[in-house]
């Protein structure tokens, strides 16, 4: 997938490729290759587009506006670095 972050009350914004691990009522978990610039407790609003557009029973994009639980550093044979947010209000689908 790729997915779009603009930092609440900043200019600050970050963009990149990732794979879409889990996503349920609360919140999502993805993987990216790169280190994000995504610090825990970060407010953003988030854009994920899924490759094909429906991730299961879920359509793409997904817009939410989420806070960031944990950024974690994932080591070799996975994507790397896995960020797990807390959605702060319904995400909307497509």
């Amino acid at each position: 997938m790729e997915f779009h972050a603009q930092v609440a009350d900043s200019n600050q914004f970050w963009e990149s490729r990732a794979t879409l691990n889990n996503i349920g009522q609360g919140g999502l978990y993805f993987e990216c290759w790169t280190a994000p610039r995504l610090k825990r407790g970060n407010v953003a609003k988030f854009t994920f587009t899924t490759e094909p557009p429906n991730f299961g029973c879920v359509s793409s994009p997904i817009k939410a506006q989420a806070v960031v639980k944990r950024s974690e550093f994932r080591g070799a044979g996975t994507e790397n670095y896995g960020v797990a947010l807390e959605f702060l209000d319904a995400p909307l689908f497509n």
